[in-house]
């Protein structure tokens, strides 16, 4: 049995950023050593950034039910605000040019034409649920970097102009499949998406718990529009000690409404952070509700932890319509945050931003090592992926996940809130789940 490991927060936030490459053009005749990060504890400054701007993209979805994700604009909004009141970024000012996806992969291809035009040095954070792999396929064309974007599709977890943050839902996955057997769930059932997204996402939660004994049971199929969640939740829930479920923030609160209704008292629920939140577990009872003691993983330290006070702030004085964030939502807020303080950093580590361009970042990135992130995650590096014998796998960089839980109607570190590597893991299934195009 392979057990993930725990790396200290403590100690790994205070990793700086030790080895970015210079641009090429400062490249020559310069042996002095890369510069360090100085992105933790900068303050305002009377001194206005000034120059050409460093233009970026974040890209999203606006004005749909569906897939919406309003808050990732306000979080470059908030970003762009910050780091300029802040002297910006080399003293240049940051340009952050937000593109609405529409929801659709035709206006996610004109987004990355727009990155092309507007000449963007990187995109930033932010994801398209329709067509992700479109972008990138663009960006490859113009050597334009994405940097910090979520996992979605096969493009981010294949392309080279993927640069991920996290791990994407593999690592999420694995690591509450293992906890949930360790916590003694002898039998899971699985409510999962009737596609194979859905799929994918289930075996590594079957890895999981199968490395301390337990067994996936019943699994009940749900498609992306269903509203009703008894008839899956009858299924998924009988006969077993625990129930995982990984479905869109909208049906998540349904899932915990229709266990509650159908009187369950005793299936522990497995989701990650984005399928239930604060909100739901409060109208279902805060404290009583059925997701009290759920098993949950991220990528970063709990919403909760003083860790976010800056990026809370940040969108508190800076965003257009703060309203709109959710500060619990690890796939919008917390993932394009950390993005940008991920480009922070590898910025702050360049000799020079000068004649800095796509190419130019994306020959420092794929050769930086010990990138901080502000201690959001363990540093990072982008030359040796976790998996490195399966191209579905190719982009996964960071195998670090945060064990989480629901205590008192709140989510909150389930543990001391460390790091836990699930590299041996992850590699420890002897065929990894394969991935189709368009499949995260």
């Amino acid at each position: 049995m392979r057990k993930a490991r725990r790396t200290n927060r403590s100690t790994s936030a205070g990793i700086v950023l030790m080895t970015v490459i210079m641009l090429a053009a400062a490249a020559c005749g310069d042996d002095d050593d890369s510069a360090q990060s100085d992105a933790e504890g900068q303050t305002p400054t009377s001194e206005a950034p000034t120059g050409e701007p460093i233009k970026v993209m974040t890209i999203g979805t606006l004005g749909t039910a569906e897939g919406a994700t309003t808050s990732i604009e306000q979080v470059g909004v908030a970003y762009e605000g910050w780091i300029n009141s802040r002297g910006g970024l080399d003293g240049r000012p940051l340009e952050v040019i937000f593109c609405n996806d529409q929801d659709d992969p035709n206006g996610a291809a004109e987004c990355g034409r727009e990155a092309v035009e507007k000449q963007v040095v990187a995109v930033v954070g932010g994801y398209s649920l329709q067509g992700g792999d479109d972008v990138l396929a663009i960006l490859e064309g113009a050597n334009i970097p994405w940097l910090g974007l979520g996992m979605f599709g096969f493009g981010a977890q294949t392309s080279p102009m993927s640069f991920p943050t996290i791990g994407g839902s593999t690592t999420e996955w694995v690591a509450i499949g293992q906890e949930a057997g360790t916590q003694g769930c002898k039998v899971a059932g699985q409510m999962r998406w009737d596609a194979p997204s859905g799929l994918v996402s289930s075996d590594w939660f079957r890895h999981g718990l199968e490395t301390e004994g337990g067994e996936v049971g019943p699994v009940a199929p749900v498609g992306f529009t269903a509203t009703d969640m008894a008839p899956a939740v009858a299924v998924a829930t009988d006969g077993v000690d625990c129930v995982s479920f990984g479905m869109s923030p909208e049906q998540g609160p349904l899932v915990v409404q229709a266990i509650q209704q159908a009187g369950i008292t005793d299936v522990t629920l497995a989701f990650y952070p984005d399928a239930v939140t604060e909100q739901a577990v409060e109208e279902t009872g805060g404290a009583e509700s059925p997701a009290e003691g759920g098993i949950s993983a991220s990528w970063f330290p709990v919403a909760h932890d003083p860790i976010w006070d800056e990026a809370k702030a940040a969108v508190e004085e800076f965003a257009s319509d703060p309203d709109v964030v959710h500060f619990t939502d690890n796939f919008n807020f917390q993932l394009t945050w950390v993005a940008y303080k991920t480009f922070e950093s590898v910025i702050n580590g360049l000799e020079t931003t000068e004649g800095l361009d796509g190419a130019t970042l994306v020959a420092a990135l794929n050769e930086a090592q010990n990138v901080d992130t502000g201690g959001f995650t363990p540093p990072l590096q982008w030359q040796t992926p976790v998996v490195q014998d399966d191209f579905a796998y190719s982009r996964i960089f960071n195998p670090n996940v945060v064990l989480l839980t629901i205590k008192d109607g709140q989510y909150a570190h389930n543990g001391d809130g460390e790091f836990v590597d699930v590299t041996d893991l992850m590699l420890s299934y002897e065929e990894t789940p394969g991935l189709l195009e368009g499949v995260s």
